[in-house]
């Protein structure tokens, strides 16, 4: 409902006062609440301005969400034959594109390019490289990747995936640790999808006949403070 009423003020405001910033926001916001036509919209008014490569990253995005992977591949590609500085967000989203479609062998040689880049890329390829190995039922190599992550990353980065592999492993008393630690992280609007996500591990663990008082006490007092920060 507010999201939905934001895109309407901000639609009536570009009209008057639209600049590149503007259109590339509207856009993300139009991807947050898919409506996908939209945002290509603004997107292609963005792609003749200063800001063209953000609007084809931000296509390309779009479109690995919508499974249409090879259009994403693309659309990354071009990144790197243009100006983009940030060469390892293409590198990332190449790679998941490739893990999706089970093209396992491209798929590392281009998360492998991304792991000499800032901190953030490496946990993010990290974290993608851990997914495919788990795919590839290395089990092994997946949870050393999301083990470090999880040492040299701040926040909940790796920790959901590692606790979904460690549930797999059947190391059910760590997966209950870490979606704890997931919880307790939680202190915002921006972790809400973790605690929601969260949720669905709670079922699992349940199914598998574990005792999870404290996990849910945890689960029930970040939510009623996240959700006293949402609505306050």
């Amino acid at each position: 409902g507010e999201l939905l009423e934001a895109q309407k003020f901000y639609k009536k405001s570009l009209e008057n006062f639209g600049s590149p910033d503007d259109y590339l926001e509207y856009a993300k916001l139009c991807i947050s609440l898919a409506k996908n036509d939209e945002a290509l919209e603004y997107l292609n008014k963005v792609k003749g301005t200063y800001l063209k490569n953000r609007a084809i990253q931000e296509e390309a995005k779009l479109n690995l969400n919508l499974g249409k992977y090879d259009e994403a591949i693309n659309l990354y590609k071009k990144m790197l034959s243009g100006s983009y500085k940030d060469k390892n967000i293409a590198y990332i989203g190449i790679g998941s594109a490739y893990r999706i479609l089970g093209k396992y062998k491209e798929a590392i040689e281009w998360l492998n390019k991304a792991l000499s880049g800032s901190d953030h890329d490496k946990i993010m390829a990290s974290i993608e490289l851990a997914k495919l190995y788990e795919e590839l039922n290395d089990l092994s190599k997946s949870e050393k990747l999301l083990d470090n992550v999880i040492k040299t990353s701040k926040g909940n980065y790796g920790r959901l995936e590692y606790a979904r592999l460690l549930i797999k492993l059947h190391n059910h008393e760590e997966a209950k640790k870490l979606l704890l630690e997931i919880l307790f992280l939680c202190g915002n609007e921006s972790f809400n999808k973790a605690i929601i996500q969260s949720s669905s591990e709670i079922k699992q663990l349940e199914i598998d006949g574990n005792d999870l008082k404290m996990f849910n006490i945890g689960f029930k007092i970040t939510k009623k403070r996240v959700n006293s920060q949402i609505n306050g």
